[in-house]
């Protein structure tokens, strides 16, 4: 392959899944008919309006998307892997990166009030809107992290240390 990266010696930060939930679609009987193809016409638009987000494209990738998102086995799953295949064009909002974006410690307030605790799934049309905000927030360079890749390895952080407190308060707390 000619890859010239150095090997990542972590993957700290990169949203995981089950194995189980990994293949964003059901065994043949509890799935629909075309829910393969729709995955694959859902990958090729988001590849095409992340290379090209001209209005043609984003069109596409708003139907291809609402379409997935409907199928069994598909609800935030549908970021994460729009994040691991362009991690600086698509915001994952996997539940560690929407903890963390909801808290007004961590990006504005008003984007954080425009996501009215993102109680379920948004529709292509919402998410593209969040990673317009989202990115615009992160340009005003107020954090740490001015990009998806480092703002998710910020979530995971800062989530990764609230748990070990947590942790530790509760092991060290009165026993009854």
């Amino acid at each position: 392959f000619s890859v010239a990266a150095a090997v990542p010696q972590n993957f700290d930060g990169i949203p995981v899944l089950n194995n189980q939930s990994a293949t964003f679609y059901y065994f043949v009987g509890d799935r629909g008919e075309h829910d393969i193809d729709n995955l694959w016409d859902f990958f090729h638009a988001a590849l095409d309006y992340a290379d090209e987000p001209n209005t043609a494209n984003k069109q596409r990738f708003v139907s291809a998307y609402d379409i997935v998102l409907a199928q069994r086995g598909v609800k935030w799953n549908l970021t994460m892997v729009l994040f691991w295949i362009r991690p600086y064009v698509y915001l994952n909002l996997d539940s560690r990166n929407r903890w963390f974006i909801l808290n007004e410690k961590n990006m504005p307030a008003d984007f954080v009030n425009s996501l009215d605790k993102l109680p379920a799934p948004p529709s292509g049309e919402e998410y593209l809107s969040i990673i317009d905000r989202c990115r615009a927030a992160l340009a005003t360079k107020a954090y740490p992290y001015d990009s998806f890749p480092e703002l998710s390895f910020y979530a995971w952080r800062i989530s990764e240390e609230v748990n070990e407190q947590n942790r530790l308060e509760k092991a060290n707390a009165p026993k009854e």
